[in-house]
């Protein structure tokens, strides 16, 4: 019994103790922006996208890289393969530009489209009344023999 009334009351002190910690720590007064902060919605909106073009920049790298390494290292054999795939790879990155350049010619301010074997993902913003059959056309014929899916994501509250 007197364990279990030593631990409850070692238990009891500590919790008071920090709790009483707790309230007297003086709260974060300093209401200065830090720098580097982004402030207006606009901001946030184009460090969003620049975010996913650096996201989508490095994913074509690691592909690339990745199929160089095994275009060195392969059989002569397979040579062919690689060098085929990383054809491809850069054709999407070719067709995400010309996407992404109409996309900017039709009056939408920001879109970072991302092309893989299976899907053409859009990422887009506009701040006038657009309609997305537009872009989903405009996607399907940049693929026209291909069977891609078209995915479109309207990134509209930063707040």
């Amino acid at each position: 019994m007197n364990k279990h009334v030593i631990a409850f009351l070692s238990v009891f002190s500590l919790g008071l103790v920090l709790s009483v910690y707790y309230v007297f720590i003086p709260k974060n007064q300093n209401s200065t922006p830090v720098q580097g902060t982004i402030t207006s919605e606009a901001e946030l909106r184009k460090a969003y996208f620049d975010g996913l073009d650096k996201q989508r920049n490095e994913y074509h790298k690691n592909i690339i890289d990745d199929l160089n390494i095994k275009l060195t290292n392969c059989k002569e054999s397979e040579k062919e393969k690689y060098i085929n795939l990383i054809e491809v790879e850069n054709s999407y990155i070719s067709a995400e530009k010309s996407i992404e350049k109409k996309i900017s010619e039709l009056g939408y301010d920001y879109s970072v489209c991302q092309v893989d074997s299976t899907r053409a993902l859009l990422n887009y913003y506009t701040s006038t009344d657009k309609d997305e059959v537009e872009l989903t056309y405009l996607i399907m014929e940049e693929f026209k023999n291909e069977n891609k899916r078209v995915e479109l994501v309207y990134a509209a509250n930063f707040n």
